[in-house]
């Protein structure tokens, strides 16, 4: 995701009031000032992350770039990093997320870590716990752990999810 800014300007006509060295400063004074406003939308947009999403991993706070204008590219530019792009995408347009390997996983009853994330890891240190079980209970396929109790009901602790379905919420091209 990418937006570039356009300022037109009537440039021409104050080049010929101007003196040769300050007409050869006006690419770099104006190269400068969009590079500057680039940087300051990257960071407003960077700062606003934590009320569009809830707790951003650090991760995700540094997915905003710029780029610089120069003297000869009078073109600066907010955007997106490519890694991060790849999940934010769908949080700008919105619709069906499908999963890159066999399932989404969405904690049930699963302990999150300080961004609201499965801990890294957890499925793989449940998976070898004796009361735990992968299988297809009332439909829902997941990880789940055995009653403590005959009689008892299983507990889900991780939903396996063939797509979720997500609402626009992110709007970075509206925001820059």
């Amino acid at each position: 995701m990418a937006v570039q800014l356009s300022i037109a300007s009537d440039v021409a006509r104050l080049r010929r009031r101007l003196s040769a060295v300050e007409q050869r400063q006006i690419p770099f004074a104006v190269a400068r000032g969009l590079t500057v406003a680039a940087k300051d939308i990257a960071g407003e947009v960077t700062a606003d992350l934590p009320s569009i999403f809830d707790r951003p991993t650090p991760f995700t706070r540094r997915a905003i770039g710029s780029t610089r204008a120069g003297k000869t590219d009078l073109t600066a530019g907010v955007f997106v990093k490519r890694v991060q792009a790849e999940y934010l995408g769908i949080q700008e347009t919105g619709g069906e997320r499908r999963p890159k390997g066999r399932a989404i996983v969405m904690p049930a009853a699963e302990r999150l870590n300080q961004y609201g994330n499965l801990p890294r890891r957890r499925l793989q240190t449940l998976l070898r716990q004796k009361a735990v079980f992968v299988a297809t209970i009332g439909g829902t396929h997941g990880v789940w752990k055995r009653p403590s109790r005959r009689g008892g009901r299983p507990t889900l602790l991780i939903a396996f999810e063939a797509s979720t379905t997500y609402r626009p919420r992110f709007a970075f091209v509206d925001r820059v």
